[in-house]
């Protein structure tokens, strides 16, 4: 697996975050060991030149706050 590979090399993948449901993927990788003990996440909301659609919260002020608070409340030491 990509990730289990990341970590035997010591890269630190970065996962791109683009609603909630990407919070709890993260949360089953982490609780299955994949994930390195800091992780480092992206922010991804909506954006006509980089992706947009019903798989991506679009981008207002309101999701990007869920979304960190979400990850805070998971990943409290992520970058």
């Amino acid at each position: 697996m990509l990730l289990q590979g990341c970590a035997e090399l010591g890269v630190v993948p970065e996962l791109g975050v683009m609603d909630l449901g990407f919070v709890n993927n993260a949360a089953i990788l982490r609780d299955a060991g994949l994930l390195p003990e800091r992780p480092w996440f992206l922010l991804e909301l909506d954006s006509p030149g980089y992706g947009f659609g019903s798989l991506v919260a679009p981008a207002t002020i309101t999701n990007y706050d869920a979304l960190a608070a979400a990850l805070r409340s998971q990943f409290p030491v992520a970058t």
